[in-house]
């Protein structure tokens, strides 16, 4: 029986931030790079490969927390060679979407802003769930990567009761090789949950990813897997 390597994310993605474009660019950007890096580099093992992913938004209005989950879309088991001869044997680009990919993006850039407020309850609500979820599926994959994005301008200059104790235990126990990925503004509580936890990639400056940074990030996803 093959070897199954599998890359599952959840990003987590506020909806009333102004920023949403450029988080969405971000995380278009750091999937594509990722997915591309883990079919090229871990083809060769002869193993099944799957990748998958799933968005959860996020916003808060008039002091409710609004959270919602989308489904996993999946591609599975591509050969990394065979796609490239048979794009080529085309004349097709090399970097033509696969259908996961295609529903992906899709999904993605029909994301629109929402008329709330940024709200750190709201984004560690969403960052807590995304986590649950991966303790979930596929405890028989040797070979997995966890990643979860969290995506958010909301912030606070002062320590709040939230969740912060709740995550940190949940992370520890998510098992499997994992990386949170953490672009929101410094102060609280995304310094301290860098700090905190471990396997984290904190990016507070709210720009678009260059090459050089969705390159890193996404070997940092990959090393070890």
């Amino acid at each position: 029986m093959k070897d199954k390597f599998c890359c599952n994310f959840v990003f987590c993605l506020d909806l009333s931030s102004d920023h949403l474009e450029i988080f969405k660019k971000n995380i278009a950007k750091l999937y594509r790079n990722t997915v591309e890096t883990f079919y090229r580099e871990y083809h060769y093992y002869g193993a099944y490969l799957e990748v998958r992913v799933k968005l959860i938004c996020f916003f808060e209005l008039h002091n409710e927390t609004k959270i919602y989950e989308g489904e996993w879309m999946c591609q599975r088991d591509i050969d990394y060679n065979e796609k490239i001869e048979l794009l080529k044997s085309f004349s097709l680009d090399v970097h033509l979407l696969t259908d996961g990919e295609y529903r992906f993006f899709r999904y993605l850039k029909n994301i629109q802003r929402k008329n709330g407020t940024s709200s750190i309850k709201s984004a560690t609500s969403s960052l807590l769930q995304a986590i649950r979820i991966l303790q979930n599926i596929d405890p028989e994959t040797r070979f997995r990567r966890n990643v979860v994005g969290i995506f958010t301008s909301a912030f606070s200059l002062k320590e709040e009761e939230l969740f912060l104790n709740e995550i940190d235990n949940v992370w520890k126990n998510l098992n499997h090789r994992k990386r949170l990925l953490i672009q929101a503004p410094e102060g609280f509580p995304w310094t301290e949950i860098n700090l905190c936890l471990d396997h984290t990639f904190y990016d507070p400056s709210l720009d678009n990813f260059d090459e050089s940074t969705t390159e890193d990030v996404s070997q940092a996803i990959l090393i070890d897997l």
